[in-house]
């Protein structure tokens, strides 16, 4: 009795100053433009008319002072955060065994001004947030949701994507040598490249580069001409083929299928490297995943020094293509009886 007498009026009093008080902040906060996006790393370039679509995707959201907008550790999935009044702190934890974050338990970074970009790289990377930001005092956030910039990424051009993958993943990229490093044995397991002299092979690892990309993204395309041998170390993939189906009205079409799945290690696209053919599948990413690459003219240049090693390669792709054809002729069983003298 003593609380809904006293306490929840107080309550619902305190709540509505504080609506009260975030509406008037509200209005008086920069509103979010193409001049902001496109100061940014990850939007600058970014087709304009898709950057003035996203605009409307934005959320205001005030923060009080001491708030946390975002917590160590915490699934990326809570925003991009555009800073655009007030100051905040970033901290790292000293012990991440303790849950508490803050000056008694953690560094101070740094301490943000608008205007400013955080949370941006996790929805890609998908990894957990890196550091804790707590409101200094009061902030203004315009908000992007998961959601809407997964939307967003989906409609851009190959280029522009490749471009803010290569700066998410900055990072990641520079540290791969430490978490997967690229050995002679890690090339060995792929069989075109068992035939290789020592020498050889220590001249591909000079060439091998990291390349790390988020989930849901194409890292090979079908009929398109094969230009680089990916070493997958991390992660899992999925095979997306064009399988002819059967309709219920006996019509057939071409459905692009997930007919297998990649996990690591592996080796995508040699042979096609190897015989200048187009790529067979198309190569999705499954999970965030982590590659060496070696483009098709690191790899021909490599053959120009070394002649008389192709011959062995080939037969070594071969032998692979064979075994590989032996795991396919499931996907095609249903159509053996349009074999016109088989119907009978």
């Amino acid at each position: 009795e003593t609380l809904s007498l006293y306490l929840v009026p107080r309550a619902l009093l305190w709540l509505r100053k504080r609506n009260r008080n975030r509406s008037v902040a509200a209005s008086a906060c920069p509103k979010m433009s193409l001049d902001v996006l496109t100061c940014q790393e990850l939007f600058k370039n970014c087709p304009v008319e898709e950057l003035r679509s996203l605009i409307d995707k934005f959320v205001l959201t005030v923060f009080e002072k001491g708030e946390f907008i975002i917590h160590e550790g915490e699934h990326s999935g809570s925003g991009i955060f555009f800073i655009m009044s007030g100051k905040v702190a970033v901290y790292k934890k000293n012990d991440r065994k303790n849950r508490a974050i803050g000056p008694t338990n953690g560094t101070l970074l740094a301490q943000l001004s608008p205007v400013v970009c955080v949370g941006e790289f996790s929805f890609l990377t998908e990894e957990p947030r890196m550091a804790s930001i707590q409101c200094l005092s009061v902030v203004d956030c315009w908000v992007l949701r998961k959601n809407d910039f997964n939307e967003f990424v989906h409609g851009l051009p190959d280029a522009t994507m490749t471009h803010i993958i290569e700066c998410a993943f900055a990072t990641r990229n520079k540290t791969m040598h430490l978490s997967y490093p690229m050995t002679e044995e890690t090339m060995r397991r792929c069989s075109i490249f068992e035939p290789c002299g020592k020498y050889l092979l220590a001249e591909y690892l000079k060439y091998v580069k990291p390349y790390a990309v988020p989930k849901n993204f194409y890292v090979l395309k079908g009929d398109v001409k094969a230009s680089k041998i990916l070493f997958l170390q991390n992660g899992k993939c999925g095979v997306i083929r064009g399988v002819p189906k059967r309709m219920p009205n006996g019509e057939r079409r071409v459905s692009m299928t997930h007919v297998h799945t990649l996990k690591a290690p592996c080796v995508i696209g040699d042979t096609s490297v190897l015989h200048g053919s187009p790529n067979g599948d198309s190569i999705l990413t499954l999970s965030t995943c982590d590659f060496w690459v070696l483009t098709r003219d690191d790899f021909l240049h490599g053959l120009r020094r070394n002649p008389g090693i192709e011959v062995y390669m080939m037969a070594a792709a071969r032998d692979q293509r064979q075994s590989q054809l032996a795991t396919q002729q499931n996907l095609f069983k249903d159509f053996i009886f349009d074999i016109p003298f088989l119907r009978r």
